[in-house]
């Protein structure tokens, strides 16, 4: 809470430059702190959580005074063709459940106030721009971004994240629907449908990226093979360690929990990676990023009991030479060591389990 402060600095003097920053700010921290039941919990963990309540909201009430804030966080995120979140609606959201779903408890009539507050300073706001636009357009200026046309950019971008919620779960007609709508070319290519942004409030599962059973067009064993390594080639992982590097990759996505399938996606990922000097070919890359997976899970899963954990002799001893004939030479073991300490120390997460995680900025 003691750097609320300076956030509000930032926001003045850098806002157009700390445009994920700020997205990762709302919606992993503002959001869930006004969102949050406190009935409960503890009387001590309430109140202190009541004073964080009072905080934020507060400084959400001082940002939606404020015309740049309300006008060009709408334009920046909820309208963006690009896939960020809805910064504003999330943040009037988060104010709208503080005004009605607490009203009347106990001990939160400041929140409650400062949440219909909030609220009317973006509603005058948004009456101010209007007033603004039409003295604008009278005096001969520059013209503005028309209502029209902001709405018409929400719409496309709302129509955008329906598609690719029904892809999660529909892969044949969320591909139609995005075809239909212009996202894609007709027909849809593997490039084009691996290269697809995805909004950020929906990340795309991988089981349909990855094992794509629909109509037949889309069926086919090389499809699917190239719609994989299309969807690879859009992370920047040519500079980096193995370990980083699929760090990185799992955490953009969901991975499925078959086995056939994440032989597949890994497959895809080895080939992409270009620590060839050391690997000596794809197939070192792949499997000790199969047996990094493995280590993570073991590790992190509270169901194994410690003496049963894997060690990092074990670690090494499994991966420091595969026996293939086009492996080069074994694999160095401060290398091994140092990736088993790493993913011992710091678990891999996917978008589900650490959605506001840095992978994903």
């Amino acid at each position: 809470m003691a750097t609320l402060p300076l956030w509000r600095l930032l926001w003045v003097h850098l806002g157009p430059h700390l445009t994920w920053q700020w997205e990762a700010l709302v919606l992993g921290g503002i959001v869930p702190v006004l969102t949050t039941c406190l009935n409960d919990q503890d009387d001590d963990h309430a109140d202190r959580h009541m004073a964080w309540k009072v905080e934020v909201a507060q400084l959400m009430v001082d940002f939606l005074r404020d015309p740049l804030f309300v006008i060009d966080g709408f334009v920046t995120y909820d309208c963006a063709p690009n896939p960020r979140a809805n910064v504003v609606a999330a943040v009037l959201d988060a104010l709208f459940f503080e005004a009605i779903e607490t009203s009347g408890y106990d001990g939160h009539s400041e929140t409650t106030e400062l949440a219909c507050l909030g609220v009317l300073n973006a509603l005058q706001m948004l009456y101010r721009r209007a007033q603004l636009h039409q003295q604008h357009l009278s005096c001969g200026g520059e013209r503005l971004p028309s209502t029209e046309t902001l709405l018409a950019q929400r719409q496309r971008k709302q129509l955008f994240q329906d598609a690719i919620t029904t892809f999660n779960t529909k892969p044949s007609a969320g591909i139609d629907l995005l075809a239909s709508s212009g996202f894609l070319p007709t027909p849809v290519t593997p490039h084009a449908l691996g290269k697809l942004p995805q909004p950020e409030s929906s990340p795309r599962s991988k089981a349909p990226i990855t094992n794509n059973q629909s109509k037949p067009r889309h069926d086919s064993i090389e499809f699917r093979a190239q719609l994989r390594q299309a969807y690879v080639e859009t992370f920047e992982l040519h500079q980096m360690p193995l370990v980083d590097a699929l760090r990185t990759f799992l955490g953009a996505f969901r991975l499925p929990g078959e086995a056939q399938q994440i032989d597949r996606i890994l497959e895809a990922f080895a080939t992409h990676c270009r620590e060839r000097d050391l690997f000596g070919c794809v197939d070192v890359a792949y499997l000790l990023s199969f047996s990094m997976i493995m280590l993570n899970t073991d590790l992190h899963n509270a169901n194994i009991r410690a003496d049963k954990k894997m060690s990092c002799a074990d670690f090494v001893k499994n991966n420091v030479n595969y026996g293939l004939s086009n492996q080069g030479t074994p694999l160095p073991e401060p290398f091994l060591i140092s990736i088993y300490h790493n993913i011992a120390t710091n678990q891999f997460r996917t978008s589900d389990t650490d959605p506001f995680g840095p992978d994903r900025y």
